[in-house]
Protein backbone atom coordinates (compact mmCIF):
# COMPACT_ATOMS: atom_id res chain seq x y z
CA UNK A 1 0.00 0.00 0.00
CA UNK A 2 1.31 3.38 -1.00
CA UNK A 3 1.54 6.33 1.38
CA UNK A 4 0.20 9.65 0.11
CA UNK A 5 1.21 12.94 1.68
CA UNK A 6 -1.24 15.83 1.88
CA UNK A 7 -0.75 19.31 3.29
CA UNK A 8 -1.37 19.67 7.03
CA UNK A 9 -4.12 22.29 6.49
CA UNK A 10 -6.05 19.85 4.25
CA UNK A 11 -5.63 17.11 6.86
CA UNK A 12 -6.96 19.37 9.63
CA UNK A 13 -9.91 20.46 7.46
CA UNK A 14 -10.76 16.82 6.78
CA UNK A 15 -10.60 16.03 10.50
CA UNK A 16 -13.01 18.92 11.25
CA UNK A 17 -15.44 17.72 8.61
CA UNK A 18 -15.29 14.16 9.94
CA UNK A 19 -15.95 15.44 13.49
CA UNK A 20 -18.95 17.46 12.24
CA UNK A 21 -20.34 14.44 10.41
CA UNK A 22 -19.91 12.28 13.51
CA UNK A 23 -21.90 14.84 15.55
CA UNK A 24 -24.69 14.81 12.94
CA UNK A 25 -24.81 11.02 12.96
CA UNK A 26 -24.95 11.06 16.76
CA UNK A 27 -27.93 13.46 16.60
CA UNK A 28 -29.75 11.14 14.22
CA UNK A 29 -29.25 8.29 16.68
CA UNK A 30 -30.52 10.38 19.62
CA UNK A 31 -34.16 9.45 20.38
CA UNK A 32 -35.05 12.81 21.95
CA UNK A 33 -33.75 14.70 18.93
CA UNK A 34 -35.68 12.43 16.56
CA UNK A 35 -38.88 12.96 18.57
CA UNK A 36 -38.42 16.73 18.40
CA UNK A 37 -37.73 16.48 14.69
CA UNK A 38 -40.88 14.39 14.20
CA UNK A 39 -42.97 16.92 16.14
CA UNK A 40 -41.55 19.76 14.08
CA UNK A 41 -42.33 17.87 10.88
CA UNK A 42 -45.91 17.18 12.01
CA UNK A 43 -46.34 20.86 12.92
CA UNK A 44 -45.02 21.89 9.51
CA UNK A 45 -47.39 19.53 7.69
CA UNK A 46 -50.35 20.64 9.83
CA UNK A 47 -49.64 24.32 9.22
CA UNK A 48 -49.23 23.68 5.49
CA UNK A 49 -52.61 21.92 5.37
CA UNK A 50 -54.15 24.74 7.40
CA UNK A 51 -52.92 27.30 4.89
CA UNK A 52 -54.32 25.25 2.02
CA UNK A 53 -57.66 24.91 3.82
CA UNK A 54 -57.82 28.63 4.52
CA UNK A 55 -57.02 29.36 0.88
CA UNK A 56 -59.83 27.05 -0.24
CA UNK A 57 -62.25 28.77 2.15
CA UNK A 58 -61.26 32.17 0.73
CA UNK A 59 -61.95 30.90 -2.77
CA UNK A 60 -65.39 29.75 -1.66
CA UNK A 61 -66.15 33.17 -0.21
CA UNK A 62 -65.05 34.93 -3.39
CA UNK A 63 -67.04 32.78 -5.79
CA UNK A 64 -70.06 34.58 -7.19
CA UNK A 65 -73.40 33.05 -8.05
CA UNK A 66 -75.78 33.88 -10.85
CA UNK A 67 -77.99 36.78 -9.96
CA UNK A 68 -75.62 38.08 -7.30
CA UNK A 69 -75.59 41.54 -8.98
CA UNK A 70 -79.36 41.78 -8.97
CA UNK A 71 -80.46 45.23 -7.80
CA UNK A 72 -76.85 46.48 -8.02
CA UNK A 73 -77.15 47.75 -11.60
CA UNK A 74 -80.16 50.02 -11.45
CA UNK A 75 -79.83 51.98 -14.70
CA UNK A 76 -78.56 51.27 -18.20
CA UNK A 77 -78.72 54.07 -20.76
CA UNK A 78 -80.87 53.58 -23.85
CA UNK A 79 -77.86 54.13 -26.14
CA UNK A 80 -75.69 51.57 -24.29
CA UNK A 81 -75.22 49.38 -27.39
CA UNK A 82 -74.64 52.20 -29.89
CA UNK A 83 -71.12 52.51 -31.27
CA UNK A 84 -68.89 55.06 -29.56
CA UNK A 85 -67.57 57.89 -31.68
CA UNK A 86 -64.11 57.44 -30.15
CA UNK A 87 -63.78 54.07 -31.93
CA UNK A 88 -65.06 55.16 -35.36
CA UNK A 89 -61.57 54.83 -36.89
CA UNK A 90 -61.39 51.18 -35.84
CA UNK A 91 -64.76 50.08 -37.22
Amino acid sequence: METITIPRSDFLTMQEKIADLEKKVALLQDDQFMQKLQLAYQFFIASKQSVQTNYAKQEEKISLKRGSAKDVITFIADDFNTPLSDFKDYM
